[in-house]
């Protein structure tokens, strides 16, 4: 037997089998590059889908939550004005000098007087001095010492409201920079820190000593606990005077940053006039358990599509790895079988 051409042989057949087992590994690998570069791409395209379509329901969901507070707020803040005004207009109209007659008419022609703490008539009595006379106090009202509103005060409130431009008879005068009440805390975790602010009408702009309509309210008394707790997303409001820049109300549901003052954004704020001064409100929407668990659904995908992606991956190479084993233990046995073939034709020729 020729061993030398025998070795030869199996040389070439050796180098046969390394170079398509090289090409079949490389083959396994591209298929692998492919599984791994497509199941990426559809995970990040459906991840990102998913992350603009949950975000755009989220911003139209806090677009409607905002429209809403600021609607809420800034109307009723809008009621208390006119309602002052239609109580000077009753008042000033009325043919009774009685103080009953007249304060049955405006209770029932001005619901919204419920929303004040108090409503007061200064008037000038006939030594021309101001006089203050008790049209409504709520059972609600706080008790703050506010120096404007303190009997023997009147003067002061007066010459407050008697502006310049009071000839005007649109003119409806707001006070918001009375002393700040204490910071009151309410279940659940609601924070507020408000002052309270006047709405005053004169009667007659040309007679201003005929008497002075006088409002004095809260924004609590428009948007207080029980509102707020129905609204458990909003997590800031804050109402500022856009002239004074005194802080009208500020409820906050962090009560530690209750007292940090902050930058509006202006996509969060809103501005409306209100008498001869215009307010600025900001309201700031958080996240409930639901719009959290949506916010979380992208990256819920992003996460499983990159296991998926590597899970088939990994099935591929191991299915890949257990083929080629196969095609190496059939290509041992192949040659083993054609060896043993040949030892035996040898051995026959070898014995006739």
């Amino acid at each position: 037997m020729d061993f030398k051409a025998k070795a030869d042989k199996w040389d070439v057949t050796d180098a046969s089998e390394n170079w398509q087992g090289g090409r079949s590994r490389r083959m396994g690998a591209m298929v692998q590059l492919a599984v791994f570069l497509s199941g990426l791409f559809f995970t990040l395209i459906t991840s990102a889908a998913l992350n603009i379509s949950v975000s755009a329901m989220l911003a139209e969901d806090n677009r409607r939550l905002l429209a809403d507070t600021q609607q809420t707020i800034s109307d009723n803040l809008i009621d208390l004005e006119q309602s002052i005004r239609t109580v000077s207009a009753i008042i000033y109209l009325s043919e009774s000098t009685n103080d009953a007659d007249w304060k049955k008419r405006v209770i029932y022609a001005v619901p919204h007087l419920k929303k004040f703490d108090h409503v007061l008539l200064v008037q000038k009595d006939a030594t021309g001095r101001w006089q203050r006379r008790e049209i409504l106090t709520s059972e609600n009202a706080p008790q703050d010492n506010i120096p404007l509103l303190m009997p023997g005060a009147e003067d002061d409130l007066a010459n407050r409201v008697v502006a310049p431009n009071v000839l005007n008879l649109d003119y409806t005068a707001f006070v918001g920079d009375l002393p700040e009440s204490p910071t009151a805390e309410y279940p659940p975790r609601i924070s507020i820190t408000e002052r309270p602010f006047i709405f005053a009408h004169v009667m007659n702009p040309a007679n201003p000593g005929a008497g002075l309509v006088i409002g004095v309210s809260r924004v609590t008394n428009i948007a207080g606990p029980e509102w707020l707790a129905n609204r458990p997303v909003i997590e800031r409001i804050l109402v500022t005077d856009a002239t004074s820049t005194n802080v009208i109300f500020d409820m906050n549901r962090n009560s530690g940053a209750q007292h940090q003052r902050m930058m509006v954004p202006d996509d969060k704020s809103f501005e409306f006039r209100l008498g001869n001064d215009k307010l600025q409100l900001y309201a700031d929407p958080g996240l409930d358990t639901k719009a959290y668990f949506l916010e979380q659904i992208p990256l819920l995908m992003l996460l499983a599509g990159l296991l998926l992606t590597g899970s088939a991956t990994m099935f591929v190479r191991n299915k890949q790895k257990h083929e080629q084993r196969l095609t190496a233990v059939n290509t041992i046995l192949a040659r083993k079988n054609e060896e043993l073939g040949e030892e035996v034709s040898e051995r026959a020729r070898l014995n006739n």
